[in-house]
């Protein structure tokens, strides 16, 4: 029904009884979630599709609150929407089947149940209170008058907000729906307020007051990581809409515009990932960033505050990453790589306050900006780890080790693990655990092993690098969720090299097989250590061998070798941190007195655990060395549950160091956390 078909008697009527109620009904909605309504506007580009989908988008919090502000009010209402200006179909007569997610909230759910049993009576409450918005007698209550940022957005979401709760509550009344309380009647209203709010626009000053909020709160610097939108091959940094298509022949990047700038992107429609930040004084270009294209413009602000529009934030709700919001002359170096399609497209754009100057093209290497410039493109070779680039978007990327092993057989792998061949289990089973407890999965690939653990790191550690590689080489790459990483190389017991890609630099036959491939760029380095696990054992990881690994399904727990004892050095004590002014202390002692004190702290710790009559512990203190029997309860002290008391059994390991500092070291470490308190003791000992 449009505003010319709807009866007019009808219209002046409902039109005088809400002139009348909105006002009280306004004044106990509360401020904080009339503000998160009234900013609906600026905060969703895409306005939902109904009442129901508008209301879910809600926070089920934000609703329950309304809830409680005005349910006895609406209670009270004896408001009614004449029948002919919400005419819908007839209600269901029959059986109706509804799904309801617990999360969105009862009051939510009840929306639903609404559109189900009356189908298009929501959509005619939308069409009502869009038509008595537009009145001359119910828009002059949506005037709203200048204020601060949090003012105006909360009379803007409170009066909205009286006349969708108004126009629901006097539609829903007379149909008598069953479950439709009052709770559900306001959260129909809830819904359709946020269905208009998100294409209604802002009050007149909210632009004003916004920008006043900025900058009375904007401090450097400032930034974050988003996914900006993407239209017609460009994103904007710009204050407000962009007139006409820019011209990119200049630079093939980046365009300045009346009020900001604008991004040509390879990406036709989306989004794209961009870090913004805004700085006092801008970094040097990083060559060795990875950046294909990097350019530096100015532009002048006319007011401030230019905005990178963003679908959403990464890691949060959706924001405005705004420039500085004052007028003036700033300048923004934007950064770009991937647009050709080959690579994962992404861009950095960062901001500054600075006086006009020229254009500055730090970086001009992808072909897009070639053909945009009007210049030959570039023959580029394929770097050595492209064909490697698909494992990044492989699940096992964000955390695994892959290890491979030529030279051994799957037993002798699965051994040099810690895994016994004779005890496989589902994979699916071991990682539906979601503990700490490591676990491998193997495939035999003929003239090498694959091992593969899905969150673990044990074909990291050197015990195992030097097991597994006895009888030929290992190259491994561990990455974890937090981005360390380390790759490490075995041949023949000995371990190589076991490093931080990137930060450490390996030398011979290690650095022999790196050569080529740039770890500081800490982009792909997963399919640069592919690369050289490659060139190392002679076998290229395939997508279709990984497929065949994971789909049989079987993986074998792993009981953790114990990790190797260091030989410390007095000129070298770094690492001992844990000990504080201990260190120096215990360093001055002579040889003879360092064994001696590794094994006094060992029967020590024993007796204050009360294990001192185990025959296991026993038998370690009588002849210093950790037998096969201990060895094993030892490193099962290791694993997540076990009754074993790990830090004691660490502390037996480390007294049996050859290296009498070492073991010295160690065992105080180890007892330090294995009985509190007791470093302080030894400390005053010492100190005697």
């Amino acid at each position: 029904m449009t505003e010319g078909t709807r009866p007019e008697p009808a219209m002046a009527q409902l039109t005088a009884a809400v002139v009348a109620a909105l006002p009280s009904l306004r004044a106990r909605v509360p401020a904080a979630p009339a503000a998160e309504l009234g900013r609906l506007g600026v905060t969703h580009a895409h306005p939902p599709d109904s009442v129901a989908e508008a209301a879910r988008e809600l926070d089920p919090l934000l609703v329950e609150r309304l809830v409680g502000a005005l349910e006895l009010a609406v209670g009270g209402l004896d408001l009614v929407v004449p029948a002919e200006l919400v005419a819908a179909p007839e209600p269901h007569t029959g059986a109706v089947a509804i799904a309801a997610m617990p999360s969105w909230g009862a009051v939510v759910n009840g929306v639903s149940i609404v559109d189900r049993l009356r189908p298009g009576l929501t959509a005619a409450i939308v069409a009502v209170t869009a038509a008595l918005a537009d009145r001359a007698e119910v828009a002059s209550l949506l005037v709203i008058d200048a204020g601060d940022e949090p003012t105006v957005a909360a009379r803007h979401g409170a009066s909205h907000l009286a006349l969708a709760v108004l126009v629901a509550a006097g539609a829903l009344r007379p149909v008598r729906l069953p479950m439709i309380g009052v709770p559900e009647v306001i959260g129909v209203g809830a819904g359709v307020a946020a269905l208009l709010l998100r294409s209604r626009p802002m009050p007149a000053g909210y632009a004003d007051a916004v920008l006043e909020h900025q900058r009375s709160t904007y401090l450097l610097p400032f930034g974050g990581l988003m996914d900006a939108v993407v239209r017609e091959h460009r994103f904007a940094l710009t204050e407000g809409e962009v007139a006409s298509p820019p011209d990119f022949s200049g630079n093939g990047l980046v365009a300045v515009v009346g009020d900001g700038i604008v991004v040509r992107t390879g990406t036709a429609d989306g989004h794209v990932p961009v870090v913004f930040s805004v700085v006092e004084q801008p970094p040097a270009p990083d060559p060795r960033a990875g950046w294909e294209e990097v350019v530096e413009v100015s532009w002048v602000a006319p007011r401030g505050g230019a905005t990178v529009r963003a679908a959403r934030a990464r890691y949060a709700r959706p924001v405005r990453l705004t420039a500085p919001p004052w007028p003036g002359e700033y300048r923004a170096r934007v950064h770009a790589r991937g647009r050709d399609g080959e690579d994962d497209e992404r861009y950095e754009v960062i901001v500054w306050r600075a006086p006009a100057g020229p254009e500055v093209v730090h970086s001009r290497r992808d072909r897009l900006g070639h053909r945009l410039r009007g210049e030959p493109e570039p023959l580029r070779a394929v770097p050595a780890h492209a064909v490697y680039r698909w494992f990044e978007h492989h699940w096992l990327a964000e955390a695994s080790t892959i290890t491979v092993v030529r030279g051994a057989s799957v037993a002798e792998v699965l051994r040099g693990f810690g895994a016994d061949p004779d005890q496989p289990r589902s994979m699916t089973s071991l990682g539906a655990d979601f503990g700490i407890d490591p676990w491998v999965a193997v495939l035999d690939l003929g003239e090498v092993v694959l091992a593969v653990e899905p969150n673990g790191w044990q074909g990291a550690r050197r015990p195992v690098l030097r097991a597994v590689s006895a009888t030929g080489v290992t190259a491994s790459m561990y990455r974890n969720v937090n981005a360390v990483s380390r790759l490490s190389f075995a041949r023949r017991g000995d371990v190589l090299a076991s490093f931080e890609p990137g930060l450490d630099e390996p030398v011979g036959e290690v650095a022999e097989v790196l050569a080529g491939l740039d770890f500081a760029d800490y982009e792909h380095r997963w399919a640069k250590a592919l690369t050289v696990i490659e060139r190392f054992t002679g076998y290229g990881l395939d997508d279709a061998d990984l497929a065949r690994l994971l789909d049989a399904d079987v993986g074998y727990p792993i009981l953790p070798l114990l990790a190797e004892l260091p030989a410390v050095s007095r000129s070298d004590l770094r690492g001992w941190h844990s000990l504080g002014d201990l260190v120096d202390t215990v360093a001055a002692l002579p040889d003879d007195r360092l064994r001696a004190l590794a094994w006094r702290v060992a029967r020590r710790v024993v007796q204050r655990l009360g294990v001192a009559e185990d025959p296991d512990v026993a038998r370690v203190l009588t002849s210093r060395q950790l037998d096969e029997p201990a060895a094993r309860r030892a490193r099962s002290s290791e694993l997540g549950g076990s009754a074993e008391p790990r830090w004691m059994w660490m502390t037996l390991h480390a007294a049996t160091n050859p290296n009498e500092l070492g073991a010295a070291l160690g065992a105080l470490q180890a007892a330090g956390y294995a009985v509190p308190g007791f470093l302080d003791e030894v400390r005053r000992e010492l100190h005697a």
